[in-house]
């Protein structure tokens, strides 16, 4: 990273031999404080503005990736076999993201073969060769034991400790898949971010202001759902990108007064236990207004507990009416119960009764069903703009 800030920006965002526009005067790569580099804009913003484009180096599996889904693309499901054991939904998706060099090493590797998610990004992001993934910058991890793997693949295990750390830092997560984008990669993370991703047709992700920035604010956008209360937050972006945030909204144990990541205290009955995070330590205290500390260890494994309730329900087969109906019936059930435990704006019961409204919209259409559906998303869009305006 010798390199002066702006000659890695121009290079991370080098797409003139694609003929693509970035709208790269509207940023500028700077040194943020706590944080490394970032983005900041050279102008003032509006809402909904087109602040940055940028296309994909590498695109690779997920944890969520299955057999079935398509190697290239990772959106559509696989309908062709390639000899060396990876599906593609199209001869063309296969052709445009498999390269025979990459063909011919993983058909040396041996059977059963790990997840492709353990290897098969770190050897696409390897055979790239791109300049770009230099300049990104990663926290290594320990690794399980793949030397076996890496030797057959030809990557020495200290190239793949770099490449891994690189790709679990700045990856963007698309269908089942996870996409290398190195100039969006520079955007940081605030659960309260001003801009927003999406992905636009041709393989674009398109960076948006989501309200009105002034000239020389730093750009940033959330890594997890906003739907995601505080103790969920922390513990995925702990998890998977290796850091502690504590922006606006994670030091605000009331989330802008939705209580959305809290449980019932077990001593007043009345109130919540609610996260308090501190700069530093990455344990969450759990207080609640009626003066009670509680452990922490027994609140964080109670909330795990009914998120895992919540996966294994949404894992039931749902495939014909009965199927469908047993599933509804059960997420019902676990609605009422964990009500008396939760907050009204719970992430946990938000994220059941989105996925209620899923099922439902799978009953056929009638006006009961319709109202349950509208009252469902209307909760979760309410605590949305709660969260927002805060």
């Amino acid at each position: 990273m010798q390199d002066s800030l702006a000659q890695q920006w121009t290079l991370l965002t080098d797409r003139n031999s694609d003929g693509h526009s970035s709208c790269l005067e509207l940023v500028e790569l700077v040194t943020v404080p706590g944080a490394g580099r970032g983005l900041r804009c050279t102008r003032d913003l509006l809402g909904g503005e087109v602040v940055l484009e940028d296309w994909p180096v590498v695109t690779g599996p997920s944890e969520r990736s299955t057999e079935l889904d398509c190697c290239g693309c990772f959106i559509d499901k696989a309908g062709t076999a390639c000899v060396c054991g990876l599906g593609f939904c199209s001869e063309t998706c296969r052709a445009r993201s498999h390269p025979e060099q990459e063909c011919h090493l993983i058909q040396k590797l041996p059977q059963p073969r790990p997840h492709p998610s353990k290897w098969l990004l770190i050897l696409k992001a390897f055979l790239s060769k791109d300049a770009r993934i230099q300049i990104l910058e990663g926290d290594e991890t320990k690794m399980s034991d793949s030397s076996h793997i890496w030797s057959n693949l030809n990557i020495s295990e200290k190239e793949a400790v770099q490449l891994n750390a690189v790709l679990m830092s700045n990856t963007f997560r698309r269908g089942s898949g996870r996409c290398l984008c190195p100039a969006m990669a520079m955007v940081n993370h605030s659960c309260v971010g001003n801009c927003r991703v999406h992905w636009e047709e041709g393989n674009k992700m398109v960076l948006t202001a989501r309200r009105k920035i002034k000239k020389g604010e730093e750009l940033t956008i959330t890594y997890c759902s906003s739907l995601m209360g505080t103790y969920a937050r922390q513990k995925k972006l702990l998890k998977s990108k290796l850091f502690q945030c504590v922006c606006q909204r994670c030091l605000d144990p009331l989330e802008g007064g939705t209580n959305m990541g809290g449980i019932t205290c077990s001593k007043c009955k009345q109130s919540f236990l609610l996260p308090h995070v501190r700069a530093k330590q990455t344990e969450i205290v759990w207080l609640c207004r009626c003066g009670f500390k509680a452990n922490s260890e027994k609140v964080t494994n109670s909330l795990t507990k009914k998120e895992r309730e919540t996966t294994n329900i949404d894992q039931l087969e749902e495939d014909g009416l009965d199927n469908l109906r047993t599933k509804l019936e059960q997420y019902n059930t676990w609605v009422q119960k964990k009500s008396k435990l939760l907050p009204p704006s719970s992430d946990l019961l938000l994220r059941a009764g989105g996925s209620l409204a899923l099922l439902l919209s799978r009953l056929g259409p009638s006006l009961p069903l319709l109202e349950k559906r509208e009252e469902l998303i209307s909760q979760r869009i309410k605590v949305l703009d709660q969260v927002d305006s805060a």
